[in-house]
């Protein structure tokens, strides 16, 4: 009672908070299905090509075509390093031993060693190369001083103590498994056309920018027509992506992550098959257990 907004609205305005990013879902009262397939990230990419073309991958978690994988693996790579910059620039240098927490969720020191370590991961298996021009050096760090600017200033800083940590140490003991490690994975991911399998190995491994790339693809499924941007959330952090002119991609802000949410879902999508087990995200208390 006396509720302004709707359920679907109060979702909305908390798509890009990364706690609960990966619970958000689209529907109930206030949400009219529209039937659409796909998501509506991949969709905005790139109009002019269907996404079978844009995304092309087949069962086994590799490209089909150097050009396209090739586009959409420069205009990443532009966009990990000018966010990886940003985080660098503001909280690089944390004094007095406080723990700064970024989007809410990730200590800025994780945050940093997750993208830095995609970066390297990506560098070291792809074999693409992405030429850094000046031009493009000058663009980036730019971008990075946009990105910094733009950071919330209420980030949360805490003394002392962990809380995440915290709430950690209380768990020890339990045997659950951690979704996090790729514990024995011996797969192949040299090559460009393994750069899907990367990108979704990174997402789980490091999942700061994992959190990321969901609450941009969250994002355009409450906002397809306007973006998340026009509508009030700002998931963004300077269109990198467009500055450089490597992908032509409709929307510019809060697509910077829109290849590699397109990839990785047509590679899950293709590799899916009968039989398999798969997990959802869900929240369950002491009465469901």
């Amino acid at each position: 009672m006396g509720c302004a907004s709707s359920r679907f609205d109060k979702r909305n305005k908390n798509a890009g908070d990364l706690n609960t990013v990966g619970l958000q879902f689209v529907g109930g009262e206030s949400h009219a299905f529209d039937g659409c397939p796909v998501d509506k990230i991949a969709w905005v990419y790139d109009k002019t090509k269907e996404n079978s073309d844009k995304f092309a991958v087949g069962a086994d978690l590799a490209a089909t075509s150097e050009e396209a994988i090739t586009a959409i693996y420069k205009t990443i790579w532009v966009n990990l390093n000018a966010k990886l910059k940003a985080l660098k620039d503001k909280h690089g240098n944390v004094a007095d031993g406080k723990t700064v927490y970024v989007d809410g969720k990730y200590s800025s020191k994780d945050a940093i060693a997750h993208l830095e370590a995609t970066i390297a991961h990506l560098k070291e298996k792809s074999g693409i190369t992405v030429e850094e021009t000046p031009k493009m050096e000058m663009m980036m760090g730019g971008e990075a001083m946009m990105m910094a600017a733009e950071m919330k200033a209420d980030d949360a800083m805490m003394e002392g103590g962990d809380m995440m940590g915290d709430m950690m140490m209380a768990m020890e003991g339990m045997a659950l498994p951690n979704p996090h490690k790729y514990d024995g994975d011996a797969f192949d991911y040299a090559g460009w056309a393994k750069v899907p399998a990367a990108l979704l190995r990174n997402m789980i491994v490091n999942p700061y920018w994992g959190d990321l790339v969901k609450a941009q693809v969250i994002g355009w499924e409450f906002n397809p027509e306007k973006g998340p941007k026009e509508s009030g959330l700002d998931l963004t952090f300077g269109a990198a992506s467009l500055a450089t002119g490597l992908v032509g991609i409709g929307g510019g802000k809060n697509m910077e992550w829109a290849g590699a949410a397109g990839l990785v879902g047509a590679a899950v999508s293709a590799a899916a098959a009968e039989g398999q087990s798969f997990f959802l995200s869900g929240h369950l208390g002491d009465d469901d257990f």
